[in-house]
């Protein structure tokens, strides 16, 4: 069964100002100075100063960009980490070579065009491990049941799936679409992820564990998924094919991320059996 997490932070978008005035200010300062002192600009200085504020300004985008994913503080933190520290490796390796000469013609023994090879290497390195998200299908082995409220449904030990960390599951009666509600659920609850089967099942007495995979992040749109299905759970193929054409890339992620679920689901059954 699949779950869509809760986890989000909607930030407003004043808080976001100050950092971009000031980067706006340092600027015209830097400007000032080099045309007030051109012994500055001879130095090279502005060089260093330029190619040192564009990396910032890309930790500063990287950072405002997880600050709009479905990410806890500590995973935005952790994969902000992942990707500065070899990339501000990276880029000093780079920098090193270049102060040395060995980007220029003639110079290196390598019989092969070094610039490229230094533009683009990161992108193939860093590409496929940032592609392969463990967002998107991680599996949730629940140790809790609760309601909108956070109060408690069911409580037990987690299944033992490999590969699941524990986590909360929040029953909820409706579909949730926005961002939004989600973050508002996931405050008001303290849950991981929400699903619509685990409260009834608590609420049963017969529930023995939750083990859910996660088909919808919290920026995911899913408005109008649940118009696809007949009361009795089969799918109405006329309302699927109209929720495809008029949601398009939303309902192809959609799908996707469900299939990337089930994939990742099939395995922990398969981990349990």
């Amino acid at each position: 069964m699949t779950a869509a997490t809760l986890h989000a932070e909607i930030g407003s978008a004043r808080q976001k100002w100050p950092a971009l005035l000031w980067i706006a200010l340092l600027t015209a300062l830097w400007i000032a100075l080099t045309y007030s002192f051109p012994v500055i600009t001879a130095s090279g200085a502005p060089s260093a100063a330029s190619r040192l504020f564009i990396h910032i300004l890309i930790a500063l985008g990287l950072w405002l960009g997880l600050e709009r994913t479905g990410l806890a503080p500590a995973q935005r933190r952790n994969v902000w980490l992942a990707v500065m520290i070899p990339f501000t490796l990276w880029l000093a390796v780079i920098w090193g070579a270049a102060i040395n000469g060995v980007f220029r013609a003639g110079i290196s023994p390598i019989p092969i065009p070094l610039t490229p090879l230094a533009i683009f290497l990161p992108v193939i390195i860093g590409a496929p491990i940032l592609l392969r998200s463990r967002r998107l299908g991680e599996v949730l082995d629940a140790t809790r049941v609760v309601d909108s409220d956070g109060a408690t449904l069911w409580e037990g030990p987690p299944l033992g799936a490999p590969g699941a960390r524990p986590a909360t599951v929040l029953a909820y009666d409706v579909l949730v679409h926005e961002a939004a509600e989600r973050s508002r659920l996931h405050l008001s609850s303290g849950a991981d992820a929400v699903d619509m089967e685990s409260g009834v099942l608590a609420a049963s007495g017969r529930l023995a564990g939750v083990l859910r995979v996660v088909a919808d992040v919290p920026a995911s749109a899913i408005e109008g998924v649940d118009t696809t299905v007949h009361p009795d759970g089969r799918t109405d193929l006329v309302a699927f094919a109209r929720w495809l054409a008029t949601r398009r890339g939303d309902a192809v992620r959609s799908l996707r991320g469900a299939l990337t679920a089930l994939r990742s689901l099939q395995r922990a059954a398969e981990g349990l059996a």
